[in-house]
């Protein structure tokens, strides 16, 4: 990475077949790099629609679609956006700014905790987790939207708690990414758990 970053782009034309081909090789490993690690940067809604779940200022949207339309990493690439305060490349223009608030408190309901949870949502935030038919790096599929660098010092294990089923998340500034304005609490739970444990909290 340090020998990229030396390159003059305008020395690249006196560059060998060999020297080129070996410099796309370090280029093609650092985007896939940046890439698992940083996948939230590279996320494209998959249709008109779906962008829509991200520039709607609307206080309540509802998510509809057949299986496998892209409703749960729609909705949970939302979540991540206003949980983490970085927005994907792809809307960069038309996120709307005023659904960034700083440091929220968030909640996923799923179907279970134990067929739904582990095995479906939490692979899907996990940047170390690839999701998806391809093989890991492929076109379908992704990492975990978290990126690494909104977990506490960029560790799972270190911003999840079991036991409550709660991930802290670092809300970095949109604008200026190195500044750090809190934490995000993501809370995850089922809808066959007891009405009461609903009732507390933000």
């Amino acid at each position: 990475m340090n020998a990229l970053s030396t390159i003059d782009p305008s020395h690249l034309k006196a560059l060998t077949d060999e020297a080129l081909l070996k410099l796309a090789s370090q280029l093609l490993e650092v985007q896939l790099h940046d890439r698992q690690e940083n996948q939230l940067r590279y996320y494209k809604p998959v249709s008109p629609l779906a962008r829509q779940v991200h520039t709607s200022t609307c206080k309540t949207i509802g998510i509809g679609g057949g299986n496998g339309s892209s409703k749960t990493d729609s909705a949970l690439a939302e979540m991540v956006i206003r949980a983490t305060g970085q927005i994907p490349l792809s809307l960069k223009d038309d996120y709307p700014r005023d659904k960034l608030r700083g440091p929220i408190a968030c909640r996923v309901v799923c179907e279970s905790l134990t067929t739904t949870l582990v095995p479906i949502i939490l692979p899907k935030l996990q940047y170390y987790k690839w999701s998806g038919v391809d093989r890991p790096g492929g076109v379908r599929g992704h990492y975990g939207w978290i990126p690494k660098s909104c977990l506490i010092k960029g560790d799972w294990q270190k911003s999840w708690d079991d036991r409550r089923r709660i991930l802290r998340v670092l809300y970095r500034n949109p604008d200026k990414p190195e500044r750090i304005e809190g934490e995000s609490l993501i809370q995850f739970m089922s809808y066959d758990q007891d009405p009461s444990d609903f009732a507390s909290g933000d």
